[in-house]
């Protein structure tokens, strides 16, 4: 999806699910998408200190972070990162899993 998709995506969510008119849309949306950014810093800082529980911590936060915006593919990557950490293995590079799930978020927020 592009930017102007997955905004809209959001916005129908938000409206479906919350009950939200436009205008508290467009007055939170942009709170939302950093709080994605920061979310997404988190998980990039976690993967420089190697911290496997932090990351499951983090990935699970994001996961809930992106379902509250009805992004249920992304949160399904946000669910791998969390689901992999449990159960660490030596081969797995956590970097690449993060890195594709920020570069879709990247494209919104």
């Amino acid at each position: 999806m592009n930017r102007e998709e997955y905004q809209n995506t959001i916005r129908d969510h938000l409206k479906t699910s919350y009950n939200l008119t436009n205008e508290k849309i467009e007055s939170v949306l942009p709170r939302f998408l950093d709080m994605l950014s920061v979310h997404m810093d988190k998980l990039e800082n976690i993967i420089e200190t190697g911290s496997i529980e932090a990351l499951e911590k983090a990935g699970h936060t994001l996961k809930g972070a992106l379902l509250n915006l009805g992004l249920h593919d992304l949160a399904q990557d946000a669910f791998v990162i969390e689901q992999i950490s449990r159960d660490p293995n030596e081969s797995t590079d956590y970097s690449m899993v993060v890195a594709k799930l920020k570069a879709e978020i990247d494209v919104f927020a």
